[in-house]
Protein backbone atom coordinates (compact mmCIF):
# COMPACT_ATOMS: atom_id res chain seq x y z
CA UNK A 1 0.00 0.00 0.00
CA UNK A 2 1.30 3.05 -0.57
CA UNK A 3 1.40 6.14 1.87
CA UNK A 4 1.14 8.73 -0.73
CA UNK A 5 -0.78 9.67 -3.72
CA UNK A 6 -0.25 8.06 -7.10
CA UNK A 7 1.16 9.71 -9.97
CA UNK A 8 -0.93 9.27 -13.01
CA UNK A 9 -3.09 10.92 -15.54
CA UNK A 10 -6.68 10.95 -12.91
CA UNK A 11 -4.63 12.69 -10.30
CA UNK A 12 -4.57 15.62 -12.07
CA UNK A 13 -8.69 15.73 -11.67
CA UNK A 14 -8.17 15.99 -8.06
CA UNK A 15 -7.42 18.75 -5.68
CA UNK A 16 -7.43 16.45 -2.86
CA UNK A 17 -5.31 13.56 -1.81
CA UNK A 18 -6.30 11.01 1.09
CA UNK A 19 -3.26 9.83 3.04
CA UNK A 20 -3.24 7.25 5.07
CA UNK A 21 0.30 6.97 6.85
CA UNK A 22 1.70 6.06 10.35
CA UNK A 23 4.47 8.39 9.65
CA UNK A 24 4.93 11.75 12.00
CA UNK A 25 5.98 13.50 9.19
CA UNK A 26 3.86 13.27 5.89
CA UNK A 27 6.61 14.56 3.35
CA UNK A 28 3.55 14.87 0.80
CA UNK A 29 2.01 17.23 2.35
CA UNK A 30 5.25 19.26 1.74
CA UNK A 31 6.21 18.01 -2.02
CA UNK A 32 3.05 18.31 -3.28
CA UNK A 33 1.56 22.04 -1.85
CA UNK A 34 -0.69 22.65 -4.42
CA UNK A 35 -2.91 19.57 -2.93
CA UNK A 36 -4.90 19.56 -0.24
CA UNK A 37 -3.67 16.68 2.21
CA UNK A 38 -6.83 14.93 4.15
CA UNK A 39 -5.44 12.46 7.07
CA UNK A 40 -7.85 9.25 7.75
CA UNK A 41 -6.97 8.44 10.81
CA UNK A 42 -8.56 5.19 12.73
CA UNK A 43 -11.51 4.74 10.42
CA UNK A 44 -12.06 0.98 11.16
CA UNK A 45 -12.31 1.29 15.27
CA UNK A 46 -12.93 3.73 17.93
CA UNK A 47 -10.78 6.77 18.56
CA UNK A 48 -11.01 6.87 21.96
CA UNK A 49 -8.80 8.44 24.02
CA UNK A 50 -5.78 8.33 21.43
CA UNK A 51 -5.49 11.77 20.31
CA UNK A 52 -1.80 10.84 18.08
CA UNK A 53 -3.32 11.30 14.63
CA UNK A 54 -5.20 14.15 15.17
CA UNK A 55 -2.29 15.80 16.66
CA UNK A 56 -0.09 14.34 13.61
CA UNK A 57 -2.69 15.67 11.27
CA UNK A 58 -2.64 19.61 12.61
CA UNK A 59 1.43 19.33 13.33
CA UNK A 60 1.34 18.70 9.48
CA UNK A 61 -0.97 21.23 8.57
CA UNK A 62 -3.73 19.10 6.97
CA UNK A 63 -7.62 18.37 7.32
CA UNK A 64 -8.66 14.95 8.77
CA UNK A 65 -11.00 12.75 7.14
CA UNK A 66 -13.61 11.95 9.52
CA UNK A 67 -15.90 9.17 9.53
CA UNK A 68 -19.14 7.53 11.48
CA UNK A 69 -21.49 9.74 13.61
CA UNK A 70 -19.60 12.79 15.30
CA UNK A 71 -21.99 12.43 18.02
CA UNK A 72 -21.10 8.94 18.66
CA UNK A 73 -19.40 9.20 22.35
CA UNK A 74 -18.09 5.83 21.60
CA UNK A 75 -16.02 6.82 18.50
CA UNK A 76 -15.64 10.23 18.99
CA UNK A 77 -15.18 11.49 23.22
CA UNK A 78 -15.65 14.96 23.88
CA UNK A 79 -11.73 15.14 24.55
CA UNK A 80 -11.17 14.30 21.12
CA UNK A 81 -14.03 16.53 19.55
CA UNK A 82 -12.37 19.24 21.43
CA UNK A 83 -9.18 18.76 20.39
CA UNK A 84 -10.14 18.59 17.17
CA UNK A 85 -12.50 21.66 16.49
CA UNK A 86 -9.50 23.76 18.33
CA UNK A 87 -7.45 22.60 16.13
CA UNK A 88 -9.85 23.23 12.97
CA UNK A 89 -9.93 27.23 14.46
CA UNK A 90 -6.73 27.61 14.15
CA UNK A 91 -6.27 25.90 10.90
CA UNK A 92 -8.77 27.61 9.12
CA UNK A 93 -7.67 31.79 10.92
CA UNK A 94 -4.37 31.45 9.88
CA UNK A 95 -5.16 29.30 6.37
CA UNK A 96 -2.91 32.05 4.78
CA UNK A 97 -0.23 30.70 6.77
CA UNK A 98 -1.24 26.75 6.01
CA UNK A 99 -1.70 27.60 2.30
CA UNK A 100 1.30 29.67 1.40
CA UNK A 101 3.82 27.86 -0.87
CA UNK A 102 6.77 29.12 1.71
CA UNK A 103 7.04 25.93 4.73
CA UNK A 104 9.61 24.31 5.58
CA UNK A 105 9.30 20.46 7.00
CA UNK A 106 11.63 19.92 9.88
CA UNK A 107 12.99 23.06 10.26
CA UNK A 108 16.25 23.52 11.49
CA UNK A 109 15.47 23.70 15.45
CA UNK A 110 13.89 20.14 15.12
CA UNK A 111 15.56 17.06 17.24
CA UNK A 112 15.20 13.50 17.19
CA UNK A 113 12.83 14.16 19.96
CA UNK A 114 10.53 17.02 19.12
CA UNK A 115 9.86 17.79 15.46
CA UNK A 116 9.35 21.54 14.00
CA UNK A 117 7.24 22.83 11.01
CA UNK A 118 7.43 26.51 9.63
CA UNK A 119 4.38 27.32 7.81
CA UNK A 120 5.20 30.72 5.69
CA UNK A 121 8.38 33.20 5.14
CA UNK A 122 10.81 32.76 8.27
CA UNK A 123 9.97 36.88 9.33
CA UNK A 124 5.93 36.02 9.95
CA UNK A 125 5.25 32.27 10.13
CA UNK A 126 2.98 29.52 12.21
CA UNK A 127 5.17 27.06 14.15
CA UNK A 128 3.86 23.60 14.65
CA UNK A 129 5.82 21.74 17.35
CA UNK A 130 5.06 17.98 17.92
CA UNK A 131 6.53 15.63 20.51
CA UNK A 132 7.50 12.13 19.37
CA UNK A 133 8.35 10.74 22.28
CA UNK A 134 6.69 9.14 25.52
CA UNK A 135 8.30 11.89 28.44
CA UNK A 136 8.64 15.80 28.65
CA UNK A 137 10.45 17.55 26.56
CA UNK A 138 11.51 21.02 26.56
CA UNK A 139 12.16 23.03 23.46
CA UNK A 140 14.58 26.48 23.34
CA UNK A 141 13.97 28.43 20.36
CA UNK A 142 15.69 31.25 19.33
CA UNK A 143 13.92 34.49 19.28
CA UNK A 144 15.67 37.90 19.46
CA UNK A 145 13.40 40.16 17.85
CA UNK A 146 10.09 38.01 17.37
CA UNK A 147 6.73 38.73 18.54
CA UNK A 148 5.12 35.26 19.79
CA UNK A 149 1.76 34.73 19.93
CA UNK A 150 0.60 30.89 21.26
CA UNK A 151 -2.43 29.59 19.12
CA UNK A 152 -2.42 25.92 20.11
CA UNK A 153 -1.56 24.18 23.41
CA UNK A 154 -2.10 20.75 24.08
CA UNK A 155 -3.20 19.40 27.50
CA UNK A 156 -0.24 20.22 29.77
CA UNK A 157 1.93 22.22 26.79
CA UNK A 158 3.19 25.82 27.75
CA UNK A 159 4.53 28.73 25.51
CA UNK A 160 6.86 30.93 27.22
CA UNK A 161 8.94 33.88 25.76
CA UNK A 162 12.30 34.37 27.56
CA UNK A 163 14.44 37.00 27.07
CA UNK A 164 15.78 35.69 23.62
CA UNK A 165 14.32 32.27 23.28
CA UNK A 166 10.93 30.82 23.49
CA UNK A 167 10.41 28.17 25.85
CA UNK A 168 8.27 24.76 24.99
CA UNK A 169 6.73 22.69 27.21
CA UNK A 170 5.50 19.63 25.40
CA UNK A 171 4.10 16.70 27.40
CA UNK A 172 4.09 12.84 25.58
CA UNK A 173 2.83 12.81 22.19
CA UNK A 174 1.41 16.55 21.97
CA UNK A 175 1.61 19.74 19.67
CA UNK A 176 1.74 22.93 20.33
CA UNK A 177 1.67 26.25 17.65
CA UNK A 178 2.58 29.76 17.82
CA UNK A 179 3.02 32.39 15.21
CA UNK A 180 6.07 33.82 14.91
CA UNK A 181 6.90 37.58 13.35
CA UNK A 182 9.56 39.60 13.29
CA UNK A 183 9.59 42.87 14.96
CA UNK A 184 11.00 45.45 16.84
CA UNK A 185 10.14 44.66 20.52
Amino acid sequence: RSEGPRVGRREVNFDGVLIDTASALYIYRFALPERKCFRMVNCDYPWGNAPQAVNQAFFNGEGLWLDNDLRDQDWYPSEILQRINAQYQVLKGYEAYFEAEEMRPLSEESTESVLVNRFGRVDDCVYTVLNVTQMEQIVLMPCNGIAVEPLYRGPGCRIERQAERIRIRLMPGEVCAFRSEWRAL
